[in-house]
């Protein structure tokens, strides 16, 4: 396989998907609410 895998997992994140299009209140809540889980969640 290339590149090679690693050879330690990752640590835990958080991914926010979304489209291309302008930042909006929509774009706030779903930043707001990946924070609160990421603290919450550590």
């Amino acid at each position: 396989m290339f590149p090679e895998p690693p050879t330690e997992p990752p640590v835990p994140g958080a991914v926010i998907l979304g489209r291309f299009q302008p930042f909006h209140r929509g774009h706030v809540s779903m930043l707001e609410f990946a924070e609160r889980w990421r603290s919450a969640n550590r």
